[in-house]
């Protein structure tokens, strides 16, 4: 299964997951965020699809992850 793979994830990594989404729950986040010991960043007003509901939430996310 490869959520048994993530844990040996050797890289960094950002999650960003909509607080709101009811396809894919907040909980689903959370824990692919400790699967890979990454950052998790929870953004409000948005569901499935952040670039579309939150792109600038979404680009500053991004940009506080890669300076």
């Amino acid at each position: 299964m490869a959520a048994e793979k993530l844990p040996g994830w050797g890289g960094s990594a950002l999650v960003v997951w909509a607080r709101d989404d009811k396809v894919f729950p907040l909980e689903h986040g959370r824990r692919l965020a400790g699967l890979l010991s990454a950052d998790l960043i929870e953004v409000e007003d948005s569901y499935s699809f952040i670039p579309e509901d939150r792109p600038d939430r979404l680009a500053d996310a991004i940009r506080g992850f890669t300076s």
